[in-house]
């Protein structure tokens, strides 16, 4: 059994342990691939596809957010939930939530809906909500991350991240995916790394929210840790998800925890300094890639983290579902075990970070449905013009 899940079993007994028992990601069934759109944009495509880690990006094309929700519900299965928390950060309506549409159309009225903003961590918050119900007796709890990342081409590579779609999961008592939500570790500012006024695309500072996340996720592990009694997370987690803007998103954030965990000091720069000091930047890039050449560091980021990236590679950033949907990939791809202990990292621009864990005592239902229509990059720029876009 891995490290500290006796202890989650001992809490197991005369308790409703919350928990994940299916999760269904559904993307939009259109995607462009990133070479192909690379090529007519005129950017490198090795930089697209090795150095953002993205192959593919999904757009909505025909389809709409609500519609994709409504099927994710449909294969979830929530006739018996009490409650359905949407996070979100696409809504077209600041005042209903999206939640009632969905409901309505599924014919049940009587189970209650709420909307969550904190960006991309609001499903965190969502799962943290839902587990304090299912602990206090009520019924499952159903939470669905629905959203659209468009974004203009004037913000460079970021086209080359979107992705559109939705996920839903189910939390409730004495599932085989047990979440530990009793004690999440935080940080939470207010940085305008990416700003979503009431506007179709959003306004982002690359660099920012890239240094914005790595500190905000720092912080958070290292609060989780004082409240557990933890000296590294390296060596107590088997797995670890990560919240992915794009894919190698992940492997940054894992090299900056190596090397906060294993290299103390052995780093010039550290990250709160490129944080408030543009021109160390780079000098942080450098030494985190020294980092990711590292034999042990290859070996243990293949082992805890690569899987779990498989999934948003091809689909791109679906915002709020984008951690859940690493979850799915990392049971679909990477081969865990009765007893290992996962470690989530969710961010949310503006900004926000959760960290928290979960022990898998069994295997909940996962469901994917992989993009199967593709789109021409010149089918794809013809939607976007559609839009308003260039």
């Amino acid at each position: 059994m891995a490290p500290g899940g006796q202890a989650l079993k001992a809490g197991h007994l005369g308790a409703r342990v919350p928990g994940i028992s299916r999760l269904v990601v559904l993307p939009s069934p259109y995607y462009v691939k990133t070479e192909e759109l690379a090529q007519l944009r005129g950017v490198d495509p090795q930089h697209v596809v090795e150095g953002l880690g993205m192959e593919g990006i999904t757009v909505l094309y025909d389809k709409s957010l609500e519609e994709l929700g409504l099927e994710a519900l449909r294969e979830l299965d929530i006739s018996d939930a009490e409650l359905l928390l949407v996070a979100t950060e696409s809504s077209p309506d600041l005042s209903k939530p999206m939640g009632a549409k969905i409901l309505e159309r599924l014919g049940l009225n009587h189970v209650g809906t709420v909307e969550l903003k904190f960006a991309c961590v609001s499903g965190c918050y969502g799962a943290l909500f839902a587990s304090e119900r299912v602990k206090a007796g009520g019924g499952p709890v159903a939470i669905l991350c629905v959203d659209e990342a468009l974004y203009e081409r004037e913000s460079g590579t970021a086209e080359f991240t979107q992705g559109a779609g939705a996920v839903a999961f189910r939390l409730e008592a004495d599932a085989p995916l047990e979440l530990e939500l009793a004690r999440p570790g935080y940080y939470t500012a207010d940085v305008d790394d990416f700003l979503k006024p009431m506007r179709l695309t959003p306004i982002v500072d690359g660099r920012l929210s890239i240094m914005g996340y790595i500190f905000a996720m720092k912080m958070a592990i290292e609060l989780w840790k004082r409240k557990h009694g933890r000296a590294s997370v390296l060596d107590h987690l088997d797995h670890m998800v990560f919240h992915m803007p794009f894919a190698k998103m992940a492997e940054w954030a894992f090299a900056s925890l190596y090397a906060h965990e294993r290299m103390p000091g052995a780093l010039h720069h550290h990250t709160e300094e490129a944080l408030k000091d543009e021109a160390l930047y780079e000098a942080w890039r450098r030494e985190r890639k020294q980092v990711m050449q590292l034999s042990e560091f290859q070996e243990l980021y293949r082992k805890k983290v690569y899987p779990s990236t498989l999934i948003g590679r091809k689909i791109g950033n679906l915002y709020t579902g984008s951690l859940w949907a690493s979850l799915a990939s990392l049971f679909l791809h990477g081969m865990p075990q009765r007893g290992e202990v996962v470690g989530f990292g969710g961010y949310g621009s503006g900004l926000g970070s959760m960290v928290f864990t979960g022990q898998i005592r069994g295997f909940p239902k996962v469901v994917y449905r992989e993009p199967r229509e593709r789109l021409s990059a010149q089918e794809y720029l013809a939607w976007r013009r559609s839009r308003g876009l260039s």
